[in-house]
Order: structure tokens, then C-alpha cells, then sequence
């Protein structure tokens, strides 16, 4: 399995002295043995090429702002209608959810509530239980969380997954293919 990871930012510098990028974090709490990772640097608009024969993408977090549109994410945003439509496996962390949810004809926007910033309860929505492996999910979800912006309007066809006291669309499913978190 090729695992094509689009780089949008890095992690604070903090963080990358003791756990490594997000590249390292992701690949070490997702990664399995026979699995190649490849990473792109979104930011400077390296994108791998549709052909290159990738399985799996992953869009990570990022400091910027999916409420804004320079090049680099407008290429993005159309390379991750690219591999939507090839129901080849996308999942969006964060930053990369929302880039999801733009691509894909969602809205995201700056939250009205403001930052959020710290430990936050995801609530399962009714539609979760369509997804059998959520069952093993905790109940509420605790995440740590830091982003401005947020999914304000799913894309068309979405399965809202879970929500948060502060933001409305914190998971989301397209078809068995696309996930944003």
C-alpha cells in the first residue's frame, strides 16, 4: 500500500523536537508493516500526480487558513476532488477536514465562538451507528483540539458522524472512501 501524505503545514516546533512532524505522527499512530509513505509538500505545491499509483492519501493539519484561497490551496483543494473521484482512500485531519469539506462543496468559515483551543467531548450523531467500527469508539469522544476555523456545511451527500459543543460538523464520511476529523 502506497500512502501519499499531503503536508500542509508543520507542527509547532515544540512539538517536532520531541514526536517529530506531522508526517512522523500520523505514520507512527496509523502506519503498518509493507506500507510505503510518501510525503508531498502541499505548502510549496509539491502534489503527487494522480498516476503515481498511491491507495491511500492523508491532507494533514496546518497553521493556515482554509478560510483563504492562495494558489497552493486552490491546487489542493482540486487535487482532493481528483482522488474523491476515484474513490481511492482520503482521509483529512483538522486543517485537512476542512480542505475535505471545501473541495467536496461545504462551507467552512472562521467559528463565531472564536478559538478553540484544549480537550474537547465529541457526541456521536445517529448516523455514527451506521458505521460499524465506531461502535468501539468511547462514548463521548475526547480529543485535543486547536483551529479557528471550522465546517459550518457539509458537502452534499456527507454523513454528519459527530459534533462538538463549539463546532457543529467535527466528523464526517463520504461513501466508504472519504473521511474528515
Amino acid at each position: 500500500m502506497r500512502i501519499a501524505v499531503l503536508k500542509t503545514g508543520s507542527a509547532p516546533r515544540h512539538i517536532r523536537e520531541t514526536h517529530g512532524d506531522f508526517e512522523d505522527l500520523f505514520e507512527g499512530l496509523l502506519g503498518q508493516s509493507g506500507q510505503q509513505w510518501e510525503v508531498y509538500d502541499a505548502e510549496h505545491d509539491e502534489l503527487p500526480d494522480m498516476n503515481e499509483g498511491h491507495t491511500a492519501y492523508l491532507v494533514t493539519g496546518s497553521p493556515a487558513s482554509m478560510t483563504e484561497s492562495p494558489p497552493w490551496i486552490l491546487n489542493l483543494l482540486e487535487l482532493i476532488r481528483q482522488i474523491h473521484a476515484t474513490q481511492r482512500t482520503l482521509l483529512g485531519i483538522c486543517f485537512g477536514h476542512q480542505a475535505l469539506a471545501r473541495a467536496l462543496g461545504g462551507v467552512v468559515r472562521r467559528n463565531p465562538q472564536g478559538e478553540d483551543i484544549g480537550t474537547t467531548s465529541l457526541t456521536w450523531t445517529p448516523s455514527a451507528k451506521k458505521i460499524p467500527a465506531l461502535d468501539l469508539a468511547p462514548q463521548p469522544l475526547r480529543i485535543l483540539e486547536v483551529h479557528e476555523d471550522n465546517v459550518s456545511s457539509l458537502p452534499p451527500g456527507a454523513l454528519h458522524l459527530a459534533f462538538s459543543a463549539r463546532t457543529p460538523h467535527e466528523i464526517f464520511a463520504l461513501g466508504d472512501h472519504t473521511l474528515g476529523l
